[in-house]
């Protein structure tokens, strides 16, 4: 778990008022809404309180609990706009094409809070926007996924002014019983129980030229989002950035020679820095892979072997021993303990998709 992370103040409160005054329509205080979050009704007012990780998911535990609707994530994410991500919002709508706009996201994404770990790829000729769950955010996934890929979703036709963006939606998790207000939302072929929570864009978007790009403007945001990140390369934590080069595609975890490279560090540079910040390469590879394995075992119904893979082992004994030590437990006993303690997941079949 990346607990150092989890802790620090770091995300502004645009989706805390928004998710604060949803509630208030369902006659819910900000107070109710607030409780055990360390956040006051001060700090709502004010531009430049900031909020962390933690005290987002304590909120998130709360609007799941309050709320009288089940659907509370997507009516948060139809709410969502270009005001919602702030700056980045106004400086991705400047940008000249949709590809320039991701590009600038995906540098700058922590101006606007992410929930889940935020990735853009390309695979089997395809653009895909992929969030990946790198804290454990347990029984929130689908809360935090609605709330991540709904927004996202969104933001893409307000900045093509268009509404056919998307090819397929997918989820890891099962179709809920509210699933008519994703179809709402998205309007687009959904696929649940699959590998990855994630949007497929239709083809031939990226380049498409946006309709109120300001190069101008562009910079000058750009710069902002810049001054309110501080996350140059040259002041990026190391551990944090180790973390996203192997978090970027889960499954195929690089070497420390090849990550070395790709943060331009000489690889015993790299291995010194990590020493020095308390923690090792191998270390932080073990908590991605246990993170995700637990992640697996107790939101999919995928096998052992699958999971194995999906993490990075190509032998299942070898996966059992691993999270044997990493947790104590074996993956059996964690699934079980998480099956007693909640509502069974369908059983999802590669050949045979949830898509509605």
């Amino acid at each position: 778990m990346f607990t150092d992370k989890l802790h620090e103040p770091m995300h502004n409160l645009n989706d805390v008022n928004l998710l604060v005054n949803l509630l208030s329509e369902f006659n819910i205080s900000p107070e109710q809404a607030l409780k055990g979050t360390g956040i006051n009704n001060g700090q709502l007012s004010d531009p430049c309180a900031l909020v962390s990780h933690q005290q987002e998911l304590k909120l998130f535990s709360n609007v799941r609990a309050l709320a009288p609707a089940k659907e509370i994530g997507i009516l948060a994410a139809k709410r969502s706009d270009i005001a919602s991500f702030g700056i980045l919002g106004y400086a991705m709508l400047s940008c000249s094409s949709l590809q320039h706009a991701i590009e600038l996201g995906m540098r700058y994404i922590d101006v606007a809070g992410p929930k889940l770990h935020h990735q853009f790829l390309h695979a089997n000729g395809k653009s895909i926007y992929r969030v990946t769950d790198q804290y454990g955010v347990g029984d929130l996934l689908s809360f935090c996924v609605e709330v991540s890929l709904g927004p996202v979703f969104l933001l893409a036709q307000e900045l093509l002014e268009i509404s056919d963006v998307a090819e397929e939606i997918h989820f890891t998790y099962s179709e809920p019983s509210y699933v008519e207000h994703y179809r709402n939302l998205f309007n687009t072929p959904l696929v649940f129980n699959s590998q990855f929570n994630q949007i497929i864009l239709r083809d031939n978007l990226l380049e498409r030229p946006l309709p109120k790009a300001n190069p101008l403007s562009a910079k000058l945001l750009e710069k902002l989002c810049a001054e309110a990140t501080q996350q140059d390369k040259a002041s990026l934590d190391h551990k944090e950035e180790v973390r996203k080069i192997l978090l970027a595609r889960p499954g195929y975890f690089p070497k420390i020679d090849q990550v070395a490279d790709i943060m331009d560090v000489a690889p015993r540079t790299l291995r010194r820095k990590l020493q020095m910040s308390g923690t090792s390469f191998q270390r932080i590879l073990d908590e991605i892979r246990q993170q995700l394995s637990i992640n697996y075992l107790t939101g999919t119904q995928f096998c052992v072997d699958e999971i194995a893979n999906l993490v990075g082992f190509s032998d299942a004994a070898n996966f059992r021993q691993a999270f044997k030590r990493w947790t104590g437990k074996t993956p059996s006993e964690v699934r079980n303990k998480y099956s007693n303690d909640t509502a069974p997941i369908e059983n999802p079949s590669h050949e045979n998709n949830g898509t509605v």
